[in-house]
């Protein structure tokens, strides 16, 4: 009765329904189940039409179908069984019901004429029973229709977008006419939106295929009519490998959907599927009329950009990334807003602006991107609400494009609903945004404009998103894929698809399990097992087959990856777990070689197989080939051996000693690439020992290097154990002495446990002593290594064994008291009641141990070290001869403090300990039972475990070593377990009498007493307690001291007494002295108040430190944390030895403020508008943590950050006051500096009492010679140049490469780093802006988590005369080169001194172009207040210069003595007060915080207080040798101080009566000074001042005299320029682009236009055909330094040109490219149309502009371009940088006629004519070289060849004069087309190189004189060249043709006239 009311009550509405579908035909959205065996069922027709289930009714039961709805319910309209057919049905309908807010269930409905005719709403589940079928072994088919209101279907959140138009998604389009299938993306995607695809007829049906380059949302999918005259289509999936993705729980039924025939567009709606896929194909199966030729088919694919049911895929856990450290540029466009946008975010105010409708440009970082869900326009704020109502959003790319429609080619843009500003898609990779306002409320202006942007941020590669974290980070740093491995095989049928073994499927794939019985197979006697998952495992740790009894090893084990990628690892039998690291594993087969110990087939097969397995995310191969790295390596190859990646060990990072005695030389030149050391004896002995035990697999001496070849052709080695013992092998045999063969000095092997050497040079090939020794040892750290140990030893009550050494007489047996030494212990993973620490001692050896049942028959026991670390000498389980455990094998896995693993295995019963090697840093022990004797489960099971003491004191409690003191304010209610008094009436005062309270009042008597309890906490050191008087009446107290836990005990003296301190009268405060340490907590007596009251507003504050005691349950929340530095010091401790400066905002703030003896820290003003404090080190340091404490005196912080520098993405930590932050660092990472931001006070009052705290260390591991012997020397002397990291953005003048995408401003130590996409071997110039000495370079391989894979580069030098750097020892350029192998990247050497810079390549890498470049410099970079030693007397030798200005001789009688200098002398030859050159030397004066608007200094000053301050900053770097006051009262001064911005810190007078401050040596680069006056002498005011600056400077008409006065020299060195860049000081960039210099100027955009209007200042074009580009072709090459389109011009209207783009061509007319082929294409912003050049870009002939972008939106108007640069004849062209030469004085180009007397050849003085007008030689009407020779064919007489065929691969061309020429430039014409990549030049005086990255060009720069010969050597290096080339050469310069002269000639010899052809 009860269910037909509620049946009636349903089925009052009616339903509404405009489209229906059958259910079945959209398998993803139900669930099917039914009661009929698999073998009589067939489902795979059951789903497309006419959806026909085929069953048998073999018995009476009646069959039964469910379809359980799994993502919503949906509106049922009717249900149809069989069309009557098949007989009545019954139905049971599960529904949504508002009544029993839950679910209701009516039936049976019974069918009529097999239908039900009536609407469901909210139906959940249909059952439907066919009781009609009549029974038979037939197969009978029923159709179903289930028929649903399509719009119900729980996949139906909009918008819907159309990705057929969007490149960004799509990967590839295919149509089965192969004439219809076009070459690119892009044509197939206009073809397909604009006419659409045209099929023949076929015997089968016409298809679509698209390929996806990331997941999709699939919802709809159409082939558009009546456009088409297709009718029906098919839709089917295709995973990675292009096959039609199957159900396995539908009977493999191949998913597909069927349109409704003829319905409209064949629209397949609702689309949800619920698995990924790659691609899709659309088949299309009908059309109208049938069979005929398909027409105009366009296909369209809809996505859901929804959050809802089906919508898009998240890539990550999506939040708020817009942050300013996030943005590069955040700003509006629109130019009626003037806002800086710092309140544009997020909560915030928000900006106004004064337009309505303005735009905002969001930029992220560069070579960052973003993941973008949402962008929205946050209206709703408490104070500023935004008056926004709708918003427009554009988005373009990591390369600055803009996200274009690709059929309109317009960009797309997104537009968010009317009144809802936000826009919610599906954005990735995307580089940044334009936002327009719509509308807003009220058409009014702009207000309250803030954005978010919800997704994911990276600096990582595509598609890796990282979320920010702001809360305190811990480490995340792993070296494994996977760092908490699991068993893969506790629950296998979840991750097993399928299972084959020795060729029969496996049905039970849990029968594999370990903890099954195992699996028997039926046949074969030999293994192969082949088990396929579901989707890939994740990552797979250790492998191995166990338990079986009769299976015979080696076993294979072949895992294959996604990709198809083997990864082999070998066991040696059964029960070994092998380690291995693999990724993304789909496959494993696992095969065994031998037959089986009986014969029989493999039986009880158990699979260990540890990993880790993500069960919420499909993988496709798209995301497998875009993860951050796709190397997949195993770590274990072939057992017993562990792993060992060869490397060089005689790097400095390995080696305690490199040396020999019998050679005076420390061996720096002895390793390979190297030039070598030679001794002076035979024989000689060479001793070599490592930091650490390692594993030498080779050992040899490098013979062969460049020319420095060595004579040794035998060694012999002895090898050391660390107990410097000969080394033994494993066996226990001696390693004997080790001979290489003779004439291969070569030794090689496997050689474990080496800790030294003794390498003896036996024999050399000519019987003298060895000569150009290089040395290479090859091998790896064992430490680093992951161990199979197959035998492992035993404990020493079974057999015999040995600790490890470094805890062989200090460890402990930690099962005596578990709980000192474990925190926690779990049994599988679970902490169960019965088992923890405390119970741990049930399992003490010989105790008769823990017997397992069969809830967990093979336990697991994971045991967790006291604070999360540890070291262990002996771990295992115990075999008790009285009570005998079963246990048969196991494993024990040690999890160290980086996240390695180290694996051992066990073999019972007489082999279940082990000794691990050395294992620092354990955070958990994991021991496994895998195997037992007897089947049952595990019995007996005793654990044996010995901890090292030394190997980390932390594990024992007891400690004498004291904690660093943090000061805290004891008296904090967090730390407190009760605060009570018996003279109050409150209970818990605790709330009260904390500092920053109100006070407790409610004392009822007037000398009440406080107690102060801690309970378990002990205070680890008391330094004072106070009551605040502030607002209380209190006046003295009396203190006591509490001596145990629970209070009942105080503190007495050595008499018994009670210890009690009494305060001052009036001044409240207990100072102990010494501190009181070890207390439970203390009491405070109110002795007397002011008003003999009772007290009122009584608050307590105690200064001290609080340690956990060993019984306390919660541990300190500043200890027993991981450090990322093994010694932690306070860096404010000592701030004059880490610290450089400290700001609060722009105030600099006294060093001493935050030492940790300060009770009271920093207080803001109340005008102060942001509250920051900036620390700056002195060196980069590691970071370990940090906080703002609560001091003595209370601080009012709440919330604050902290932002260190190191790492641009994680850098960002939140704390409160109180709390210490642990950063996120290891010893790699480091910080120039870190800033606090108080983001909240709990008074909302400015901060006060800010006190601050730091902690860390310096790991820097590279030092120079220089640096240790400065570290070993206690007296710096005047010339000591302090060695530090020098590359740093400040320090640089030019920081460049051709070959980036972007500048290297990433590309410094402690950045993100800086790829090259273009070039494989790119160049780098790191060019400084002052003088530097250089000791060491070096690459840094790793930042975070991004690796370089840079592995070798080569540099020069480049001196500050801008000329290469000459090895004084070779006469040559040096060039260095980093050793193969050398994974540090590092060169290094002594000092080189007055360098500008460096040139460096990179010459290979791991594979692929660089990435992650960071370049790291140690050396002295300008002086340093270090150099500059304050005198504290003046020197005799000042007296005559002294006096001269006009000071007293009596304070300058006595000499130095308090240093010890070697100064360098004085550079100012005449000495000058700068302060009189103010006009031409000074551009800014600050005095006293206010800007003087003269830039002068007033004379007299005007003092008016102390101290008192000028700054100065200098128009041009000056020299400064003395800064004084004179004149006046300057008697009165004591002190003054003077700081340069090249020193450190201030330089103070030392002398009263002299008031200066003067300096041993010259300061040089100076281009700012403060100058202090400290005090006087009676504190008064002087008066009538005047300051006096003593040094020089360069004029500017000085500049270039040193220049040329260097010509003169014999050596010169020239840098050539080919299509790079350079800097230069002959071209002075002016507008080339003018009529007179152009060959050819046009558009093929204005065709009807001769562009002579689109010169600089004239009318403009108008360009009115797309695309939009402007070709300028030069008569002559030029050098390019910006090309910009002429916005403004006088008299005409402005052009609307936005953005360019600029590409070039050569003389040849063909693109200007890299050196790897790639064409250059340069961009402009996108509001200036200006492409600026970094430098100088020469060998450009054309320049080819692109119009992207204008203002309007309209056609290009009013086209200026403009090119600056210079049009100069090739002969001043820059040459390269490593170019160097000897050769005679030359002449120079300079602008007045000039000649010189050149000796020549023949002895004679003869006057060289200039060459200003160079010819063409080659093609030059007359003859200028005889003979020439082409490889070998020589050429005597005319006609001499202009061009010359290259067969191979490399070319010699060689050109002789008759008589001495002047030579200015050789080029190689098509560089292009000859594929040449480099060419050598030899003249008569030196050798010459150019590459075709430098344009194939060498400029001779002097012009080379006298020359009589060229050799020209032509080299390509491509692949693909193909034989023939022709090579067409250029030689520029002047001479005498040989040959018959005419009277012309003869006439015109002295000043020949030369023509360029």
């Amino acid at each position: 009765m009860y269910l037909r009311d509620i049946y009636c009550f349903v089925f009052i509405a009616v339903c509404q329904c405009n489209q229906t579908l059958n259910l079945l035909a959209r398998s993803e959205y139900f669930q099917l189940d039914t009661n009929v065996d698999d073998g009589q069922l067939i489902l795979t027709n059951l789903f497309t039409p006419p959806h026909i289930l085929t069953l048998i009714r073999s018995n009476s039961t009646v069959p039964t179908l469910t379809v359980s709805l799994i993502k919503g319910s949906v509106d049922l309209m009717s249900i149809g069984v069989g069309g009557g057919q098949s007989g009545e049905f019954n139905a049971y309908i599960t529904f949504d019901s508002s009544l029993s807010n839950g679910t209701t269930t009516i039936g049976p409905i019974k069918s009529s004429q097999g239908v039900i005719k009536q609407c469901f709403l909210r139906v959940n589940i249909i059952k439907l029973e066919f009781s009609d079928l009549p029974i038979s072994t037939s197969k009978q088919d029923v159709p179903i229709d289930l028929v649903t209101c399509e719009h119900t279907l729980p996949c139906n959140c909009t918008p819907l977008y159309d990705i057929m138009r969007d490149s960004n998604y799509l990967g590839r389009i295919e149509v089965s006419e192969t004439s219809e299938q076009l070459n690119t993306l892009r044509d197939m995607i206009i073809r397909n939106n604009k006419t659409g695809f045209q099929f023949n007829p076929s015997a089968t049906p016409g298809y679509f295929r698209v390929y996806f380059k990331k997941p999709i949302s699939i919802a709809l999918v159409q082939i558009l009519t009546p456009q088409s005259n297709v009718k029906q289509i098919r839709l089917s999936y295709l995973d990675h490998n292009n096959q039609t993705i199957k159900n396995p729980a539908l009977q493999g039924w191949q998913v597909n959907h069927v349109s409704q025939f003829g319905r409209e567009n064949n629209s397949l709606d609702k689309l949800c599927p619920n698995f990924l896929f790659h691609g899709i194909q659309v088949d299309l199966l009908q059309t109208d009329p049938s069979s005929s030729l398909v027409h105009n088919a366009t296909l369209k694919v809809y996505i859901r950009t929804c959050d809802g049911t089906g919508g898009r895929i998240q890539l990550c856990a999506e939040a708020n990334i817009m942050h300013r450290q996030n943005l590069e540029l955040y700003r509006f466009i629109t130019p009626e807003c003037f806002s800086d946008m710092a309140q544009a975010y997020e909560n915030l105010r928000g900006e106004n602006c004064r337009s309505k409708n303005p735009e905002v440009l969001i930029k992220f970082q560069p070579l960052s991107r973003a993941y973008i869900s949402k962008v929205e326009v946050q209206r709703r704020h408490t104070r500023s609400p935004a008056n926004i109502r709708q918003i427009q959003a554009v988005f373009f790319d990591t390369n600055n494009s803009l996200i274009l429609d690709e059929i309109t080619g317009e960009p797309i843009r997104w537009i968010s609903p009317e009144n809802e500003p936000v826009i919610s898609g599906d954005f990735q990779d995307v580089g940044g945004l334009i936002v327009k306002v719509l509308k807003t409320d009220n058409d009014e202006n702009l207000r309250g404009f803030r954005v978010k942007l919800m997704g994911c941020y990276s600096t990582a590669k595509l598609a890796t998103y990282i979320i920010e974290e702001t809360t305190t980070q811990t480490s995340s740093t792993i070296s494994s894929v996977c760092p908490d491995p699991i068993d893969l095989m506790a629950n296998p049928s979840n991750k097993i698809n399928s299972m084959n073994l020795n060729g029969e499927d496996v049905s039970n794939v849990t029968s594999i399990s370990s903890l099954s019985s195992g699996l028997t197979a039926k046949s074969g006697n030999t293994l192969k097992l082949l088990t396929n998952f579901t989707k890939p495992i994740e990552g797979i740790t250790s492998i191995g087959l166990i338990n079986s009894p009769n299976v015979v090893g080696p076993i294979r084990y072949q895992l294959y990856d996604g990709l198809g990628t083997l990864i082999e690892v070998n066991g040696t039998k059964v029960g070994e777990i092998v380690s291995i690291n693999a990724e993304h594993i789909e496959q494993i087969v696992i095969t065994t070689n031998l037959p089986t110990n009986d014969g029989q087939p493999p039986r009880d097969l158990k699979l260990v197989l540890n990993g880790c397995f993500n069960e919420a995310q499909l993988a496709t191969k798209a995301q497998i080939e875009d993860n951050e790295s796709t190397a997949i390596q195993a770590t274990t190859t072939i057992a017993p051996h562990p792993v060992c990646r060869d490397t060089n060990l005689l790097g400095r990072e390995h080696l305690k000693e490199y040396s020999s005695n019998d050679v005076m030389s420390d061996l720096s030149n002895a390793h390979l690439f190297k030039r070598g050391v030679t001794f002076p004896v035979s024989q000689p002995n060479i001793t070599v020992k490592f930091l650490s035990d390692v594993i030498v697999t080779k050992m040899y001496t490098q013979v062969h290097y460049l020319t420095h070849t060595s004579n040794i052709r035998q060694i012999c080695v002895t090898l050391y154990n660390n107990n410097s013992t000969p080394l033994t092998y494993p066996n226990g045999t001696l390693v004997p002495l080790l001979k290489s063969p003779l004439d291969n000095p070569v030794i090689e092997g496997w050689f474990e446990g080496v800790n030294s050497m003794r390498v003896q040079l036996c024999d050399t090939n000519d019987g003298l002593p060895p000569k150009r020794f290089r040395f290479g040892v090859f091998g790896c750290y064992s430490s680093q290594v992951t161990y199979i140990l197959l035998s492992p030893t035993e404990y020493p009550g079974q057999q015999t064994t040995t600790p490890p050494l470094f805890c062989l007489n200090d460890r402990q047996d930690a099962m005596l008291d578990p709980s000192e030494w474990f925190e926690n212990a779990t049994i599988n993973s679970l902490s169960l009641p019965a088992f923890d620490v405390v119970s741990l001692s049930q399992f003490k050896p010989n105790s008769g141990g823990v017997t397992f049942d069969s809830r967990s028959p093979l336990p697991t026991i994971d045991l967790i070290p006291r604070g999360q670390r540890g070291s262990f000498a002996t771990l295992g389980f115990n075999n008790n001869p009285k009570q005998a455990t079963n246990i048969q094998s196991g494993q024990i896995i040690l999890t160290l403090k980086e996240g390695t693993k180290q694996v051992y295995s066990l073999y019972g019963p007489d082999n279940l300990l082990i000794t691990p090697n050395r294992n620092y840093d354990v955070r958990k022990v994991s021991m496994q039972i895998l195997n037992t004797t007897d089947g049952q489960p595990a019995k007996n099971v005793e654990i044996i475990v010995y901890a090292c003491l030394s190997g980390n004191q932390s594990l024992s409690t007891p400690s004498t070593t004291k904690e660093p003191c943090i000061p805290i304010n004891l008296a904090d209610r967090s730390l407190m377990a009760s605060v009570t008094s018996p003279d109050s009436n409150i209970t818990d005062l605790a709330p009260q009498i904390v500092s920053g309270s109100t006070g407790v009042s409610s004392f009822v008597s007037a000398q009440p007493e406080i107690t102060f309890l801690y309970g378990t906490q002990h205070v680890q050191t008391l330094y004072d307690i106070r009551v605040p008087t502030e607002n209380s009446n209190v006046r003295q107290i009396e203190t006591s001291y509490i001596a145990l836990p629970d209070g009942s005990k105080l503190l007495t003296d050595s008499k018994g007494d009670v210890i009690r301190n009494l305060s001052p009268l009036n001044d409240p405060t207990v100072k102990l002295d010494p501190p009181r340490e070890g207390i439970y907590g203390f009491k405070v007596k109110v002795l007397s108040t002011s008003d003999n009251s009772t007290p009122r507003n009584v608050t307590v504050i105690a200064n001290g430190c609080q340690k956990s005691s060993a019984t306390a349950t919660t541990p300190n929340p500043f200890y027993h944390v991981p450090r990322a530095c093994p010694d932690s010091v306070s860096l404010l401790s000592a701030p004059e030895s880490y610290i450089q400066s400290i700001k609060a905002d722009t105030e600099v703030i006294n060093k001493d403020k935050f030492q940790d003896i300060t009770t009271t820290g920093y207080t803001f003003p109340s005008n102060a508008t942001k509250y920051s404090i900036t620390v700056e080190f002195r060196q980069p340091l590691t970071v370990d943590r940090m906080g703002i404490l609560q001091g003595t005196n209370g601080t009012n912080v709440d919330v604050f950050h902290v932002i260190l520098n190191q790492s641009p993405e994680r850098s960002k930590y939140s704390g409160h006051v109180g709390e210490l932050i642990v950063a996120n660092a290891s010893d790699t990472d480091q910080s120039a500096r870190l800033t606090f931001h108080i983001k909240n006070t709990t008074d909302g009052q400015p901060p006060r009492n800010v006190l601050i705290y730091i902690e860390g260390c310096n790991f820097s591991t590279l030092q120079t010679k220089a640096q240790i012997e400065e570290q070993g020397s206690t007296t710096k002397s005047a010339t000591w140049c302090p060695v530090k990291s020098i590359m740093h953005p400040e320090n640089m003048a030019e920081y460049y490469s051709p070959d980036a995408l972007s500048d290297l401003s990433e590309a410094y130590e402690f950045r993100r780093g800086v790829s090259f996409p273009l070039s494989q071997t790119p160049t780098i110039r790191a060019y400084f802006n002052a003088p530097v000495s250089i000791s060491t370079v070096a690459l840094v391989p790793i930042h975070k988590h991004r690796i370089s894979n840079i592995i070798k580069y080569s540099l020069y030098y480049i001196t500050w005369d801008n000329q290469p750097y000459i090895d004084p020892t070779t006469g040559k350029v040096l060039n260095l080169t980093t050793a193969d192998g050398d994974s540090n990247l590092t060169i290094q050497h002594e000092l080189i001194n007055n360098l500008k810079g460096l040139n460096l390549t990179i010459l290979k890498t791991s594979g692929g172009t660089p990435t992650w470049f960071r370049l790291k410099v140690l050396g002295c970079y300008k002086p340093s207040v270090t150099y500059f030693i304050p005198m504290d007397t003046i020197t005799s030798a000042m007296e005559t210069t002294t006096s001269a200005m006009q000071t007293t001789t009596s304070a300058m009688q006595t000499t130095t003595t308090a240093i010890q200098t070697t100064s360098t002398p004085k550079k100012c030859e005449n000495l000058t007060d700068l302060t009189q050159m103010s006009n031409t030397l000074f551009s800014k004066v600050i005095i006293q915080n206010q800007t003087q608007t003269s830039s002068s200094i007033p004379s007299p000053l005007v003092v008016n207080q102390l101290p008192f301050q000028i700054d100065i900053d200098f128009a041009r770097e000056v020299d400064i040798e003395q800064v004084r006051f004179v004149n006046g009262d300057q008697s009165k001064i004591s002190q003054i101080g003077v700081m340069a911005d090249v020193m450190n810190d201030y330089v103070n007078s030392t002398s009263p009566t002299l008031n200066a401050v003067l300096f041993p040596s010259t300061i040089e680069y100076v281009s700012h000074l403060t100058v202090k006056l400290n005090n006087t002498i009676d504190n008064s005011l002087p008066n009538n001042l005047k300051l006096e600056i003593l040094g020089c400077y360069i004029a500017e008409s000085e500049l270039f005299t040193k220049a040329q006065i260097e010509m003169d020299e014999t050596t010169m060195h020239t840098e050539l320029m080919g299509s790079t860049t350079s800097d230069s000081s002959w071209c002075s960039p002016t507008n080339i682009l003018t009529p007179g210099n152009m060959q050819t100027y046009s558009s093929p955009a204005a065709p009807f236009s001769d562009f002579s209007r689109a010169y600089e200042n004239m009318q403009g074009e108008k360009l009115t055909e797309e695309p939009y580009i402007i070709n300028a072709f030069f008569s002559n090459p030029i050098c390019v330094s910006e090309v910009r389109v002429q916005q403004e011009a006088p008299r005409y209207k402005p052009s609307n040109i936005a953005k360019i783009e600029v590409s070039y061509k050569t003389s040849d007319k063909t693109d200007l490219k890299t050196s790897d082929g790639n064409k250059i294409v340069l961009q402009s912003p996108d509001d200036n149309a200006t492409v600026i050049e970094n430098q100088l870009r020469c060998n450009v002939q054309g320049v080819d502009v692109k119009i992207l972008k204008t203002t309007d939106e309209n056609k290009p108007s009013f086209v200026r371009v403009m090119v600056l640069g210079c049009n100069a004849p090739i002969s001043t062209m820059l040459p390269s940088a490593d170019v160097s030469t000897t050769m005679p004085t030359s002449s120079i180009i300079t602008t007045q006629q000039q000649s010189t007397e050149q000796t020549s050849i023949t002895g004679s003085t003869t006057p060289m004519p200039e060459c200003t007008t160079p010819v063409e030689m080659i093609r030059s009407n007359d003859q200028y070289f005889s003979p020439i020779i082409s490889d070998g064919v020589k050429y005597e007489q005319p006609p001499f060849p202009k061009s010359f065929n290259m067969t191979k691969s490399t070319m010699k061309i060689e050109f002789y004069t008759p008589e001495p020429t002047t030579m200015t430039s050789v080029s190689v014409l098509n560089p292009n087309e000859s594929q040449i990549t480099q060419m050598t030049v030899e003249t008569d005086y030196g050798n010459y190189t150019s590459t075709n990255l430098q344009g194939l060009q060498v400029n001779f720069t002097p012009n080379i004189e006298f020359n009589t010969r060229l050799i020209i050597t032509l080299t390509t290096t491509m692949s693909d060249v193909t034989f023939p080339k022709e090579v067409k050469l250029a030689i520029y310069g002047c001479g005498e043709p040989y040959g018959l002269a005419t009277k012309a000639q003869i006439e015109d010899s002295k000043n020949p006239k030369w023509i360029i052809i």
